[in-house]
């Protein structure tokens, strides 16, 4: 497992690290929507900034896209902020919220490039 998940009310923190592929992110995902708190749910972070994503294809991203729009039916409002830096992984982050906008999903999608902005985006009460 090349990800660490954090859970705190009503949110979580995924770290990815070290090499992942397209099934740690689906894996990641099956955690967040089997989780005991998503009905509750109000933001997820996927942190990127420690991992190498070389071994994703960009077509990949549309599974956990389709996957998180299936999931948003049931919650209405959540937030998913996505955290990556180099250029490859902010491609497949802005073709993940590319699709998840086409999908017309009720989460709203935002790409950060630290994790204390895109906690702040999630959280503004907790200054």
């Amino acid at each position: 497992m090349a990800y660490d998940v954090t859970w705190g009310k009503n949110r979580s923190v995924f770290t990815f690290h070290d090499e992942i592929d397209i099934e740690e992110v689906n894996e990641a995902n099956g955690v967040l929507h089997g989780s005991k708190i998503y009905q509750n749910y109000h933001c997820s972070v996927w942190d990127f900034l420690n991992c190498d994503t070389s071994k994703i294809k960009l077509n990949e991203v549309k599974e956990p896209a389709y996957v998180g729009k299936a999931a948003t039916l049931s919650v209405k409002h959540v937030k998913k902020a996505l955290v990556a830096k180099d250029d490859y992984t902010l491609e497949l982050c802005h073709e993940f919220a590319a699709l998840f906008k086409m999908l017309e999903a009720s989460a709203e999608v935002r790409i950060f490039d630290s994790l204390d902005a895109a906690q702040q985006w999630c959280h503004p009460e907790e200054k």
